[in-house]
């Protein structure tokens, strides 16, 4: 039994609560070490590939990203909403990824505009001709369709991916575990990153929000751009990985193909119709 420090709660300033408690850990038999790297996503000695980017700061330059998409087979993207609850969630940035570039385009508060915005880019996020990418699309699926974009087209979900191919090894399927499992990279934590916001802005003396609160609104420019680029980027990259291994397996690319990303969108239509 060991004792581990939790967040309970967050008290009225918007500073976490901490308890502690009693862990009773269970020895679990762990596989044969053979087993566990044929499970991992690559050979450890891959990394993330360079890549570069660029912010969107008017709608000529949004255009244009567009424009060049539409040129491509396939890009990633990313959202970057104010909560996990996509009923609800707004979106806070976009970041599109094609080969080794990334564009990240704040979006603002107000909603009206913020789908304006997103209307430019609305023949990308349609033309079924084009793959998409992403880590958990169903959740994007729903967000987008609320904000008036449809999602369509061949969808490759990398956490579906990741499920399937690291069943039974590991638990979670977050950004974080595939791109560290992909390339031995761990991303920027949000939750620190926001404390160390927060701190300079109490040095700065303005207005601070509570830490529950913070989104990456609250984010210099090019911190929130720096964040949502390395998780969009490393998210992409990884689908490379996952085809090549679920193409090694028949039984896994149908499950993945003809199965998962299927399911995925009627499940999303299920939500959006009040059926979760």
């Amino acid at each position: 039994v060991t004792e581990e420090k939790t967040i309970t709660g967050y008290d009225l300033f918007g500073e976490p609560i901490y308890s502690t408690v009693k862990v009773k850990k269970i020895n679990v038999p762990t596989p044969p070490t053979e087993r566990k790297e044929e499970k991992i996503a690559e050979k450890t000695e891959v990394t993330l590939p360079h890549y570069t980017s660029e912010l969107i700061e008017n709608e000529t330059q949004l255009k244009e990203v567009c424009d060049f998409i539409l040129t491509t087979e396939t890009f990633g993207f990313h959202l970057e909403t104010t909560s996990s609850a996509p009923m609800t969630a707004e979106i806070v940035s976009l970041t599109l990824v094609s080969g080794e570039k990334t564009w990240h385009l704040p979006l603002p508060e107000e909603r009206e505009e913020a789908e304006r915005l997103l209307a430019i880019l609305s023949p990308i996020f349609g033309d079924e001709k084009i793959e998409k990418t992403g880590h958990d699309l169903k959740a994007k699926m729903i967000v987008l369709h609320r904000y008036g974009i449809p999602l369509r087209g061949t969808l490759r979900d990398v956490m579906i991916a990741h499920y399937i191919l690291e069943c039974g090894l590991n638990p979670k399927h977050t950004i974080d575990t595939i791109a560290f499992d992909c390339f031995r990279h761990t991303p920027a934590n949000f939750d620190e990153l926001k404390k160390e916001v927060r701190e300079r802005m109490k040095e700065e003396g303005k207005k601070v929000p509570y830490l529950r609160d913070m989104t990456l609104r609250d984010f210099p420019v090019s911190e929130a751009m720096a964040y949502s680029t390395e998780r969009a980027f490393a998210v992409t990259a990884s689908w490379d990985i996952f085809r090549r291994r679920l193409e090694e397996t028949p039984g896994q690319w149908h499950l993945f193909n003809d199965i998962e990303m299927p399911l995925m969108e009627v499940l999303a239509d299920m939500e959006l119709t009040g059926i979760s």
